[in-house]
């Protein structure tokens, strides 16, 4: 029997989801083909991969090509720390990543951003994108991302792409090159309620029918 860091309420998910449902339990030190086996081998839909706490070091990206798949950490004591230029890629929709750190280790990526997401619907809360040449790229349709905290970027903390996506009550700083700290290039999305201290220009928008209005520079 596994005994899950954050247990998870049956409740939460449909019926059918409950009985597809998959749980993998990853712990500190693995390899790069070890944590992208708990995303690809698993080979079905509606999975959920928790991290327990401690750092993973990854030497290659790994990749989320599956639907409805939720990565989830147990704090900002679970640490996916990248090494080169690994990133996560998520093409799959409707995925999650939360309750974590991505700490880009500070090195220049020469794929630009730790987090890189093509698919629709992707969501991210409390997690902390740390020392990366740039911290989110949204390039889907309708991602949410709440409740982060993106520091010490080069490029820009979140690069909205995507159209209809919703950045809210997020802390982002720490830009040096002038592309903003949230970069908006596409169109009718939300970004309200962020902490953005001393980011000049804090935002930076390029798309048509953005909402940007209420956010704390």
């Amino acid at each position: 029997m596994i005994t899950l860091y954050r247990p998870i309420d049956p409740s939460i998910f449909t019926s059918k989801q409950a009985k597809n449902l998959a749980v993998a339990v990853a712990r500190p030190g693995v390899l790069v083909a070890t944590a992208q086996a708990f995303v690809e081998a698993l080979g079905r839909q509606e999975q959920y991969i928790v991290l327990a706490p401690g750092i993973y070091t990854i030497y290659s990206s790994i990749t989320v090509r599956n639907d409805n798949v939720v990565i989830q950490g147990c704090g900002w004591e679970t640490e996916i720390r990248f090494v080169k230029d690994a990133e996560f890629l998520f093409s799959g929709d409707n995925t999650t990543l939360a309750d974590l750190r991505v700490n880009g280790n500070d090195v220049a990526f020469a794929k630009t951003y730790a987090t890189k997401v093509t698919g629709s619907r992707f969501k991210s809360f409390n997690v902390w994108y740390e020392d990366c040449d740039g911290g989110l790229s949204l390039q889907g349709y309708g991602a949410h991302v709440w409740g982060c905290l993106v520091t010490g970027h080069t490029t820009c903390g979140i690069l909205v792409s995507g159209d209809r996506c919703r950045i809210a009550q997020n802390e982002v700083e720490g830009h040096k090159r002038g592309f903003g700290d949230i970069r908006i290039v596409g169109d009718s999305n939300l970004v309200n309620h962020n902490q953005i201290p001393g980011g000049v220009p804090g935002i930076v928008d390029v798309g048509a029918g953005n909402d940007w209005t209420v956010n704390l520079f």
